[in-house]
């Protein structure tokens, strides 16, 4: 090679090299950021409801209220009391029936609690409270309301034994997650119902 070829092979080499150098300043060698994995989010468990359900159901004695031990027979269902008068056993019986269409409420708290719902019982007097948080709950039923007062006239509470003459029969429940609280029932006895079936005269001699 002569020295001729070696001075144009050089400068040409050179400005190959330079234009590379050119070429890689000009590019944008910085790296973005890998992205970054979004975590994976565990949906908070939903709290399990309970429920709270039972029974109002007319309480038979067959005696009205006023009715004294003598000369009236003991009658099926009733029970005596301490003044000489009867009442409905508290027990519900085969072929006691149920009271419709009374309203019943649900207090949060103790009695008489702050209000959180309400429903009247069906055509069997049975009724429900669902998907209830857990708490400490009020169920009350109130003779005295305008609506229940028509179905129930004069008489007194049988069960719960403590609510007795008071207008209004109260439980106290505590619900836990999930739990189902059943049989929380309310007896009435209704004064003069049902109406006693007459003694057969004794005949005489």
């Amino acid at each position: 090679m002569t020295d001729t070829s070696r001075r144009r092979m050089f400068p040409m080499a050179g400005m190959a090299l330079a234009s590379l150098a050119a070429a890689l300043l000009a590019c944008d060698l910085s790296f973005a950021p890998l992205p970054t994995a979004m975590p994976t989010l565990t949906p908070l468990p939903i709290p399990a409801t309970g429920d709270i359900s039972g029974r109002v159901w007319h309480d038979l004695c067959a005696l009205a209220l006023s009715t004294s031990y003598s000369p009236v027979p003991f009658s099926p269902g009733c029970m005596p009391l301490d003044d000489s008068t009867f009442q409905a056993n508290g027990l519900e019986e085969p072929g006691e029936p149920g009271l419709a269409g009374l309203r019943l409420l649900l207090a949060a708290g103790a009695c008489p609690g702050t209000p959180f719902e309400e429903t009247t019982t069906d055509a069997d007097g049975a009724f429900r409270f669902g998907s209830l948080p857990s708490d400490r709950y009020c169920l009350t039923l109130d003779a005295r309301d305008p609506g229940n007062e028509a179905v129930l006239g004069q008489g007194r509470w049988t069960l719960p034994g403590s609510a007795s003459l008071h207008a209004q029969a109260s439980r106290e429940l505590t619900v836990a997650p999930g739990e189902s609280i059943a049989g929380q029932d309310f007896g009435w006895d209704i004064d003069g119902l049902p109406i006693p079936t007459p003694a057969p005269a004794t005949p005489t001699s």
